[in-house]
């Protein structure tokens, strides 16, 4: 059981890795318009970041 929930947190990682590229981007580029609220930018930054890397730091964390 451990080993499916291991490996589903593997692939969802992944999966939401991916399709945050395009968004990643967008708020990199983003950050060279002045009139945009950087206060925003950062926090949509670090949330494209932060919800792959739970689903990862759990991949890694679960041991069979």
């Amino acid at each position: 059981m451990l080993r499916f929930f291991k490996w589903l947190f593997f692939i969802l990682g992944t999966l939401i890795t991916l399709i945050n590229i395009p968004k990643f981007v967008s708020i990199i580029f983003r950050f060279f318009n002045p009139q945009n609220n950087f206060g925003e930018l950062i926090g949509e930054l670090v949330g494209s970041i932060a919800i792959p890397c739970v689903f990862f730091v759990l991949f890694f964390y679960i041991t069979e």
